[in-house]
């Protein structure tokens, strides 16, 4: 830890790729070469907040992640409470995008390529309104980029 910093400080690191490592086979492992929750492991060493970005649809048409993560909002909420259950806060990034987003190259994710305005309100509404168990400490959360309405010409 480092000395003088208030109690509130927040000690974090992103978390976004955990699930998708873990599910290529990645073990997370202790100072003694042990298995090891990689959630405790980060309490135990000061971490006491995680960050983790959220897509909207980060899978093209078979089913394969875009990579980062392949995070969508049950993934995020099952990171949330792994986060909750080892004692750290969680920021959430939204960023409203089936892949990585950022203010020089932001697409509207492919399910609202059709959509009217109204109609997107209401799909980010209702994606995004899912709730992870009560216990989950979510301390933040940020919308990330404007979204371009419609996609660039190829």
């Amino acid at each position: 830890m480092v000395d003088g910093l208030a109690d509130d400080f927040a000690m974090g690191v992103d978390v976004s790729t955990v699930l998708s490592l873990e599910e290529s086979g990645v073990v997370f492992r202790d100072a003694a070469g042990q298995p090891a929750d990689l959630f405790e492991m980060l309490a135990a060493d000061g971490v006491n907040s995680v960050r983790v970005r959220v897509w909207n649809d980060p899978y093209d048409a078979t089913g394969r992640g875009y990579g980062g993560g392949n995070v969508d909002v049950d993934r995020a909420v099952e990171i949330g409470e792994r986060a909750t259950a080892a004692g750290s806060d969680v920021r959430v990034d939204f960023h409203y995008s089936d892949f990585w987003a950022d203010l020089a190259h932001q697409l509207a994710p492919k399910a609202w390529e059709a959509l009217t305005l109204t109609a997107v309100l209401s799909d980010i509404a209702t994606t995004y309104d899912k709730k992870p168990d009560s216990t989950t400490r979510s301390r933040w959360a940020r919308s990330c980029s404007p979204v371009r309405r419609r996609r660039p010409s190829m």
